[in-house]
């Protein structure tokens, strides 16, 4: 019976190439670490937690553009996954409504994002997050009937509970009932920054303020849909009453919890990310629902967490670091019973520059970092690949040098595929000091610097002969757009991800392009309706920074103080356009064209115009994701292997914090 093996391992080291040489000894060695995977043991299906999910809340525009989106679907989606969203409710649909309809009505601006997410064993959860204008304790109307608020509007418990629930009521019913979907609603984001920590950026009011409007929400929520589900409390810690005080309110209350939600940060309230952390955490936590009369397997979701809670962080978020972070976490999260996670976030909060530490596992720009290929292999170990969640297969980890090794290995339903994925990651001094014992720090200190060597094992393989092994590496040398950018600066700068490099180059030159050849599609768009060119100098020069902008609510708002001074001026050059109206219909159009045609070029290369004819750039970012530096695929290479009596082994030395994926494969 034919077999075919996937094997996929990540391990994290610094400084030297990578190299692998096969082992034709049995034996342990001396100073090696030693990982066996027995495909004899098949475990169940692979568990939620391995399941790549993401933060998807943006704070700008970046939220609609479709390449992320598609990507991102493309590469690591599968079935398990989970999303979260919903803090853009109060940095965008909030700040444009004065009342329930208009919000409801902004609401629209996400649909098509939304719908994107609508398939079978995806799940969605959306934050019910931030006050409206009209609800909130900092806002009043004035005699113009629009409102007027004070710092942090957004943050305040509402001044009408029952209205609050309507409030709810609408958001719940518009997803259900306009929408079809069935999503989960998280209430609130960390209120307990606000009653814990002081920090008001979140919430302006006290716990016991934020248990109720967690029980008007669920009051507004089952009155639109009684099959909702509902849950929080989204906290910046599991502990220190946020959590278990939570858990009593509701219970006290006949509220019902459909999940728990929280969020952990390394380095944020002495949590270090170990894996004795998250199986107290995982433990108490069952323990308190048992208690209060919850289902204890009620799913608990960590639907926030990174390397650290720094928005701006180059070396944790955006080099080789955070690649083997992200798989040595998932790893300790499945070994402890934490149901799903989240990784905070998708995309580099707006006006973030293209290497500028910021959380997302790509850039603003559209480039992708070492960690969005780190999440890609773990999508392959999950199943990606066949549309298929896999089975987990047991692994040993040991030897003389195993310190922090994490491992994780899955099969194929037909059992033709075999996958691991190890994560050598390496704690910091902090991380190291906290949560360790010091028995670890030899190890530790050793591995920041010198390479590992680990013998890889397979046993009871259902084959054996001649097979071909493709391996994808992610370190310092591969796989990564930070530290190739850093390789090829011109002048050597104190980044670790260099200055003015090739990326920073290739980027720049793709916007370049894309915007002038847009500019040429919205020029020809403006012609086609009538205005000429002098016209068209004047609208470029009157409105041009507006240009910046493509989302057409806000458009038209930037416009909006120069729109009739600059329709007066290029009506008094032509008979046409007619009116201001029709100015200002078509300007807005002028702007959608204007965009269109960037993103297309920006991200894909071409662009095919109004005229019919189809234009192109020699530069763009999905051409830049595919550079053999920056793709988890530029690091491939292919041999053949033999599987003898059911077992292989070979010994791989890696850099500190890489990532590896090996895939095997009968002829």
């Amino acid at each position: 019976m034919k077999k075919i093996l996937y094997l996929a391992i990540g391990i994290a080291i610094i400084l030297i190439p990578w190299t692998i040489s096969l082992c034709t000894k049995t034996g342990e060695a001396s100073g090696i670490a030693e990982i066996t995977v027995d495909a004899s043991q098949n475990l169940g299906q692979m568990p939620g937690i391995t399941a790549v999910g993401v933060e998807l809340s943006q704070w700008g525009n970046d939220f609609y553009k479709s390449y992320f989106r598609k990507k991102y679907e493309e590469d690591i989606e599968n079935a398990g996954s989970i999303y979260r969203t919903g803090l853009n409710l109060r940095y965008h649909v909030s700040d444009l409504s004065n009342d329930i309809q208009k919000y409801i009505d902004h609401l629209n601006d996400f649909d098509s994002t939304m719908l994107s997410y609508e398939k079978e064993g995806v799940d969605l959860i959306l934050t019910i997050y931030g006050m409206p204008k009209w609800l909130s304790k900092r806002c009043i109307k004035n005699r113009d009937g629009e409102y007027v608020c004070g710092p942090n509007w957004g943050a305040t418990p509402p001044i009408d509970y029952d209205a609050w629930a309507e409030h709810v009521k609408g958001i719940v019913g518009y997803y259900k009932y306009k929408l079809g979907l069935d999503l989960w609603y998280e209430i609130w984001n960390e209120p307990d920054q606000g009653y814990l920590f002081s920090n008001t950026d979140f919430w302006l009011g006290s716990q016991e303020e934020y248990f109720k409007l967690y029980k008007y929400s669920v009051k507004g929520a089952l009155e639109a849909d009684p099959h909702a589900k509902i849950g929080g409390p989204a906290s910046s810690v599991w502990d220190k009453g946020a959590i278990e005080e939570f858990i009593k309110y509701a219970a006290t209350n006949s509220l019902p919890i459909d999940f728990i939600t929280w969020h952990m940060y390394a380095g944020w309230n002495n949590f270090w990310g170990t894996k004795s952390e998250y199986r107290e955490m995982s433990d108490t936590i069952r323990e308190w629902l048992k208690q209060y009369g919850y289902d204890e397997n009620t799913p608990l979701i960590i639907n926030e967490w990174n390397n650290n809670a720094s928005l701006n962080d180059l070396e944790d978020h955006t080099t080789e670091q955070n690649s083997a972070y992200a798989i040595y976490a998932v790893f300790n999260m499945l070994e402890t019973g934490i149901d799903k996670q989240a990784f905070f976030n998708f995309v580099d909060f707006e006006h973030n520059s293209l290497f500028s530490g910021s959380t997302g596992i790509m850039s603003n720009e559209g480039v992708i970092k070492s960690v969005y290929n780190a999440f890609k292999a773990l999508a392959i170990l999950q199943g990606e690949p066949e549309d298929e969640i896999t089975n987990r297969l047991k692994v040993d980890i040991g030897g003389d040098d195993d310190c922090f090794l994490a491992a994780i290995a899955s099969q194929t339903k037909n059992n033709r595929v075999i996958r691991i994925l190890i994560s050598n990651y390496i704690p910091k001094a902090a991380m190291l000091k906290n949560g360790f014992s010091p028995k670890t720090y030899p190890c530790a200190l050793k591995h920041r610097v010198i390479p590992r060597k680990i013998s890889l094992n397979l046993t009871h393989v259902p084959f054996s002969g001649k097979a071909f092994m493709t391996t994808y590496l992610i370190d310092k040398n591969h796989s990564n757009s930070c530290r190739y950018n850093k390789e090829t600066e011109e002048v050597q700068s104190d980044s670790p991800c260099g200055d003015n490099g090739i990326v920073d180059k290739l980027v720049m030159q793709a916007k370049n392009e894309s915007q002038g050849k847009a500019l040429l599609e919205a020029n020809y768009f403006l012609r086609y309706r009538g205005y000429t060119e002098r016209q068209i100098e004047i609208i470029l020069r009157q409105l041009g920074e507006c240009l910046e902008i493509d989302r057409e609510t806000v458009f038209k708002d930037c416009i909006s103080t120069s729109l009739e001074s600059t329709c007066s001026q290029v009506m008094d050059l032509g008979s046409y356009p007619p009116d201001c109206d029709v100015f200002e219909r078509d300007v807005t159009d002028f702007n959608t064209v204007y965009h269109n045609a960037y993103n297309d070029f920006y991200f894909s290369g071409d662009h095919t115009g109004l005229s019919g004819q189809t234009m192109n750039v020699s530069t763009w970012i999905d051409k830049i994701n595919t550079d053999p530096h920056i793709s988890l695929e530029g690091s491939k290479q292919t041999k053949q292997i033999n599987i003898t009596n059911g077992s292989y082994q070979e010994v791989i030395t890696l850099q500190p914090y890489a990532v590896f994926l090996a895939e095997i494969t009968l002829p």
